[in-house]
C-alpha cells in the first residue's frame, strides 16, 4: 500500500467484468449474481473497498520515480483498469460499499492523507543525497 493502490484488491476485475459484457452485454445478470450469489457480492465489495481506498494521485507521484517507457506502459494500464474497476462497481450493485465510502472520503477528506505519500515520494526522488542518506 506504500503507493496507495491496493491494486491486489481491485486488479483485473475490470477486465473479467468486461470480457464477459463483451460476449452478452448483460449487465442485468451481474446485477442478479450480486443480489443471489454471496461470493460474486463479496468479490464486488472487497474491490469496491479496495477502489475506495485508493489514491491514483498518489500513485501518479510515485509512477513519476520510473524511466518515461515503464511509466508510460504499465501506470497507463493500471489507470485504465481502476478506473473502469470503479465504473462497474458503481454499476453492478443498487449500492455498493464504494459509492459510501467515495461520499465520506472527498478531495478534502483525502488531503491530510496524501501529504506523508508525497512528502516520501518527493524525499525518494531527491539526486542530491548521499550515499549514506540512501
Amino acid at each position: 500500500m506504500q503507493s496507495r493502490c491496493t491494486v491486489p484488491g481491485w486488479y483485473s476485475l475490470a477486465s473479467g467484468l468486461d470480457t464477459y459484457l463483451d460476449s452478452c452485454d448483460d449487465v442485468e445478470t451481474c446485477r442478479e449474481m450480486y443480489d443471489e450469489w454471496t461470493f460474486f457480492r463479496k468479490t464486488v465489495d472487497n474491490a469496491a473497498l479496495a477502489l475506495a481506498r485508493t489514491d491514483m494521485d498518489v500513485a501518479a507521484e510515485y509512477a513519476g520515480l520510473a524511466d518515461d517507457d515503464l511509466r508510460e506502459s504499465f501506470f497507463y494500464r493500471l489507470r485504465r483498469e481502476h478506473d473502469r474497476g470503479a465504473e462497474l462497481v458503481r454499476d453492478i450493485p443498487a449500492a455498493t460499499p464504494y459509492s459510501t465510502v467515495d461520499s465520506i472520503r472527498g478531495p478534502s477528506a483525502a488531503q491530510p492523507l496524501r501529504r506523508p505519500h508525497l512528502l516520501q515520494v518527493r524525499l525518494l526522488d531527491d539526486d542530491e543525497r548521499s550515499v549514506h542518506e540512501e
